[in-house]
């Protein structure tokens, strides 16, 4: 059932819409604001956004169309009127990117719609339900390079394919309906694209899914291990759970012998200046990062932003990057992958002022020369914890990685933490029998 609170949204966008039928010829509808100094600013559940809420052509502010003062019945109807009211906002040139950024943020931290006594789940999360499982001849449930996002209440975390060179397996879906902790239960995968066979593919490789204006974007690798002949593919729906109803793009970025870097891992987000940015990479010469329009057409220079110590071989991967405060972070998993409970998998962090760098650790030392404060790596039975992903959820950011299960041999499962923050630098403490 449908939220009575969207029917008011449909209906402030109607009145704006008529308003522009009664402006001046050339006049474009929420084109000049008052200037910020005569405004308030919008405030999210006592979040001061410091985005100046403007009086629009018809009359309302900014929070009268965001419905901020409450009253919502649930959470994900709330956030869902947020993210369509700021796409008309944005669309109408009455709010910049950055501006919505700072709203969406805000909204994401708040607790509207909560239900009383209700509280987000802290530090590291006791998984249950289908987190990764294998069972010789009866269930091969990896999750390996998982990526975490939400729609409507319903949390989803989509990973790398499973691997079979006969069959090779497309991205894997599976969800948790109002819980990071689960049950999640697994829904198969997102049928393999025809191209990606090109590749030599055994499987698909490190999902990030983005979402965009009510579109969600599905960012995949398709290669073959010690080879940097890979491509980046693209795929879209506003329905994810529906993994029937993802249209593929086919590749949108490539790399091939003799390039300096690997079109794998890719990592999808937008700067505070609007512009959307492709991070990606492994081994070769790092990471790197390149502009992107359309999200499907990356244009301009490709950077490098991150290498290993150890270069050569230069064992560094899997780019994360996102804002917290003034600061923009990566991370990026360091050494061995995929060797079982031999894997050294571990994962590092740097920051910026800026969201493409330069990045440098906590001793300052930068990225691009080695640097990398190690965040997480193996502990107690969770041996090469890395392929980090980020979700802001209802005031906290929480992180989801793979692991190797060291009690069962090397069971490939997913742990979703709370990131906790000190001195303005991320941490995961100790969890329970982690020492």
């Amino acid at each position: 059932m449908s939220h009575p609170r969207r029917t008011v949204r449909r209906s402030f966008a109607v009145a704006l819409a008529a308003t522009a039928l009664l402006a001046p010829a050339g006049a474009a509808v929420g084109a000049a604001p008052p200037a910020p100094s005569e405004d308030p600013t919008v405030v999210v559940d006592g979040v001061d956004t410091g985005v100046p809420d403007r009086v629009l052509e018809s009359g309302a502010r900014i929070s009268d169309a965001l419905q901020v003062e409450g009253g919502w019945a649930d959470r994900p109807s709330f956030q869902r009127h947020v993210t369509a009211e700021l796409s008309d906002l944005r669309r109408d040139g009455v709010i910049s990117p950055r501006e919505i950024g700072a709203i969406r943020s805000a909204a994401a931290r708040s607790d509207i719609g909560t239900a009383a006594g209700e509280q987000p789940p802290r530090g590291k999360l006791e998984m249950t339900g289908a987190a990764g499982d294998y069972v010789a001849g009866v269930v091969d449930d990896p999750v390996h390079d998982p990526t975490l996002f939400e729609d409507d209440g319903t949390y989803y975390v989509f990973s790398t394919g499973i691997a079979n060179a006969d069959d090779p397996g497309g991205v894997f879906a599976r969800r948790s309906v109002g819980s990071l902790a689960g049950p999640w239960e697994s829904l198969g995968e997102i049928e393999l694209p025809a191209w990606t066979l090109d590749y030599g593919v055994g499987h698909l490789w490190a999902p990030h899914v983005v979402e965009r204006d009510g579109v969600f974007h599905l960012y995949y690798s398709a290669s073959s291990f010690g080879s940097n002949r890979s491509g980046i593919g693209h795929a879209s729906t506003r329905t994810p759970g529906d993994l029937d109803s993802w249209v593929d793009s086919g590749p949108i970025f490539t790399s091939a012998p003799g390039d300096p870097y690997n079109a794998i891992d890719p990592m999808v987000y937008e700067g505070d200046d609007g512009q959307w940015q492709l991070a990606f990479g492994s081994f070769w010469t790092g990471l790197q990062v390149t502009d992107l329009e359309d999200m499907t057409e990356p244009v301009g220079p490709v950077e490098n932003i991150a290498r290993h110590p150890e270069d050569p071989p230069n064992p560094i991967e899997n780019p994360q990057v996102f804002q917290h405060g003034r600061y923009w972070y990566l991370t990026a998993a360091w050494d061995f992958c995929c060797q079982g409970v031999s894997s050294t998998y571990k994962t590092v962090v740097g920051r910026s002022d800026s969201p493409t760098g330069p990045f440098v650790d906590r001793d300052g030392v930068p990225m691009l020369e080695g640097g990398g404060t190690v965040l997480i790596e193996s502990r107690g039975d969770q041996v090469g914890t890395g392929a980090l992903d980020v979700l802001e959820d209802r005031g906290l950011l929480y992180g989801v990685h793979h692991y190797y299960d060291a009690s069962t041999g090397g069971t490939i499962r997913m742990q979703v933490r709370e990131v906790e923050w000190e001195d303005g630098w991320p941490v995961f403490p100790l969890g329970p029998d982690e020492g």
